[in-house]
This record gives C-alpha cells, sequence and structure tokens, in this order.
C-alpha cells in the first residue's frame, strides 16, 4: 500500500503541538510516516515530540539546530521514504479524513497534486465553513494550474492544503532565510507537476496567531519577500514558459500590492515612506503593460489606481479586508 510522508516543522509550538500531532496520528489514512523535525525548540516541543515516538512507530524525530522553516522543511524532504509528501505546520491541526480525501482525489484523477481547503482558526473563534460547495476541478496543463494559482481563482499555494507525488520535489528545495517560503517554489513545482486536482472543501485548521511573522506590527524587511518571490517566479517562467508571462506579471503585481498593504499595516510605517514610493514607482512605471495585459480585471486595475492616486484610501482597504 502506498505511504504519505507527513512533514511537520516544529518551533517552540507547546501549546499547540499536541493537538497538532493526534490530529495527525488520528488520520483515517493509516499507513503513514510523521515526521517531525524539531527545529532547535527551547520549550517543552522537544519532549512532547520525543514522547510521540515512543508511542507510535509511524512517528520519527529529528533534532537539528535552529535553522527556520524552510530548512526543516527541507530536512524532512532529506529524509521522507513515502510514495507521497504532505506538510502540516506545528500550530496547526487537521480533519481526520484530510489525507485520504487527498489521496483518493489524486488516484481518481491521476493527478500528481491533489489539494483541499482551509479554514481560519483563532484563539478565539473557528470560521464557520458550512456553506462551502464540495465540488471538484482537475487542472491539466501548466497554463491551467498556473491560472488556478496566480490568478485569485481560488487556489492557494500553500503546500500545507496538498498532497505531492514524491517525485514532485526531486529537484526542488525551500529557499532558505525568507518567508512566502511557498511562493518561492510555486512555479517550480507546477512546472513538475502533468495534472492537479482541487477539491473546495476544508479539511486543513489554519491557526492565525499574533506573534506569527506576517502579524508583527513593526515593519521588517522580510515584508518584501513577497515581492522577491514572484520576481523569482516570473524569471523562471521567462526561461522556461515564456508565454505564460503575462499570468506572471498579474502575480508579480499583486506581490507588489500585497506587501504595500503589509507595510502600510505596521505601526511604524512613516518611517518608510521611500521604500512605499519606490513600489508605488514600479506599479506607475507599468500601469500602460497592466492596461494592455489581458489578465487584469477591472477590480484590479481600480486597486491600482487607488494606490497611485489615493494612498490613504488602499491603506484603509486594505486594513477593512483583512480585518485589522
Amino acid at each position: 500500500m502506498d505511504k504519505i510522508s507527513i512533514i511537520v516543522p516544529v518551533y517552540n509550538v507547546e501549546k499547540y503541538l499536541d493537538e497538532c500531532i493526534q490530529s495527525i496520528r488520528n488520520q483515517t489514512f493509516r499507513n503513514l510516516e510523521i515526521l517531525l523535525i524539531d527545529d532547535g525548540s527551547t520549550d517543552n516541543s522537544r519532549k512532547i515530540c520525543d514522547d510521540y515516538a515512543v508511542k507510535d512507530n509511524r512517528i520519527k524525530v529529528i533534532h537539528k539546530e535552529n535553522g527556520g522553516l524552510s530548512d526543516a522543511r527541507n530536512v524532512g524532504l532529506e529524509n521522507a521514504s513515502g510514495d507521497y509528501i504532505g506538510f502540516v505546520d506545528s500550530d496547526d491541526y487537521i480533519d481526520e479524513d484530510m489525507y485520504e480525501l487527498l489521496y483518493d482525489n489524486i488516484i481518481d484523477s491521476k493527478a500528481d497534486v491533489s489539494m483541499c481547503k482551509a479554514r481560519l482558526v483563532t484563539d478565539n473563534r473557528v470560521v464557520d465553513d458550512s456553506f462551502c460547495e464540495k465540488n471538484k476541478e482537475v487542472y491539466n496543463t501548466k497554463e491551467e494550474m498556473l491560472k488556478a494559482l496566480y490568478l485569485g481563482k481560488g487556489v492557494s499555494i500553500a503546500v500545507y492544503l496538498k498532497l505531492y507525488k514524491k517525485h514532485v520535489f526531486d529537484n526542488i528545495r525551500f529557499i532558505q532565510g525568507k518567508t512566502s517560503e511557498d511562493a518561492f517554489v510555486s512555479w517550480p513545482i507546477i512546472n513538475n507537476t502533468n495534472r492537479m486536482v482541487s477539491q473546495n472543501i476544508t479539511k486543513y485548521n489554519y491557526r492565525q496567531r499574533e506573534d506569527s511573522i506576517t502579524h508583527k506590527k513593526k515593519y521588517n524587511d522580510k515584508i518584501l519577500d513577497v515581492v522577491e518571490a514572484y520576481q523569482y517566479s516570473y524569471n523562471c517562467i521567462k526561461k522556461d514558459s515564456s508565454e505564460l508571462l503575462p499570468i506572471a506579471e498579474c502575480r508579480l503585481w499583486w506581490g507588489y500590492r500585497t506587501a504595500l498593504g503589509r507595510i502600510y499595516e505596521t505601526e511604524d510605517s512613516n518611517a518608510h515612506k521611500e521604500i512605499i514610493e519606490n513600489i508605488r514607482k514600479i506599479i506607475f512605471h507599468d500601469m500602460i503593460k497592466m492596461l494592455k495585459n489581458p489578465y487584469m480585471s477591472a477590480y484590479q486595475l481600480m486597486i491600482v489606481m487607488i494606490i497611485y492616486f489615493c494612498p490613504r484610501f488602499y491603506r484603509f482597504l486594505y486594513k477593512r479586508h483583512t480585518g485589522r
């Protein structure tokens, strides 16, 4: 029977780790290899991992010096022995049938990648997703996959929502020292994939923590990693599949808008007016290309105009959209 290797990077998450590991152990798909990569934890996470390894022979623990999320995932990839690869972040948890669903879909659709959706979880609430339709979509070409991932078609780039045939990661590793890790590998994964299946059903519980990198209130240069990630993808696509460049351009512009919004969210954004102005200049410089790009919607063009002519209003809209 096929085996799934689930890679769980662990760093100082003792508050959430039990719930995460238990949700993986309770999967209805039983033939699992659970790789707990302790990334130099200084709290009780290390002991929790070791205790679970004693309880469940499917669990393998690797202790390493702190190197960050990407490094921990890469160590997991190097040690995975399964036919399929999955990722779970250690402060999140998953529904008990998540991997059974992803596996059945990948087999039924003869796909290389299978994915589901996430529901948002905070310490105070779980977002109700009972209204979701359960429809399934199969993407048969790189163009279809790139459109789904890059053009806001409801398909996420997040690797933790997906199950991969192991060969997809044969020549791919996460880039260390960066946030937006999944964005950096988004095109290389598509380039290694012949078919992808996505089902609009929530099986992954994504925990939004106030102390996470993407929610820090002070400015950090890593906010700009999202731009670098999609510039990297743009350069790769230009080399591999230049006919798909208009799609890559749309995502790169989205990266600039996202970075700008995140800067506006910080409490010290006024100290970084030069960076804000540089982003606005880039957007203005590409305005003609945006108007000619067949994938830019009227809504996206409107947002671009607001950024350039009414930046304070964009700041208001972004904060309202993210609920912060």
